[in-house]
């Protein structure tokens, strides 16, 4: 199967703002990270994605540790079936105005979730970060995050 996508404007913006503030906790807990953005990830012809946002942490690799996908539409492929195949260890899913978490199991069968907490990331707090989201701009978001950020770590 092939899914053709269009994204829109709140698409976008959501991807980018969560991107960031993603990228701003790994920055500020000084997690080495990869960013693998949206590359495409393949197996032969037997499975293919493209994440809106993905990373390795700790080490370059194959396929990203985490991805991030949008979904601001129901139905289109079962992506966390796809991930799977390529084992990538945590599928964050923005769905309905809140974010998701699917982690992989360590025999790799399937994923548990929906989650609001992350195994890889184990001190982000998703409630803060959807709370920055929900701010009207780029750089209110930023700064709130990386102030609350700051203030947790003293």
């Amino acid at each position: 199967q092939l899914e053709i996508m269009t994204t829109s404007l709140k698409h976008e913006q959501l991807k980018e703002w969560l991107g960031a503030l993603i990228e701003d906790y790994l920055f500020e807990m000084e997690i080495e990270a990869f960013p693998h953005g949206q590359a495409t990830m393949k197996v032969l012809t037997e499975a293919g994605a493209e994440p809106d946002k993905s990373w390795c942490f700790h080490e370059e690799k194959d396929f990203p540790d985490l991805v991030l996908e949008v979904a601001l539409s129901s139905g289109g492929i079962p992506k966390l079936e796809i991930y799977q195949r390529f084992g990538v260890p945590e599928v964050w899913l923005w769905r309905k105005g809140a974010l998701e978490i699917w982690t992989l199991r360590s025999d790799k069968s399937r994923y548990d979730g929906p989650s609001r907490r992350s195994r890889l990331l184990r001190g982000l707090d998703v409630d803060l970060l959807e709370g920055c989201l929900a701010l009207p701009t780029w750089r209110a978001a930023r700064t709130a995050f990386r102030r609350k950020l700051r203030t947790r770590r003293r």
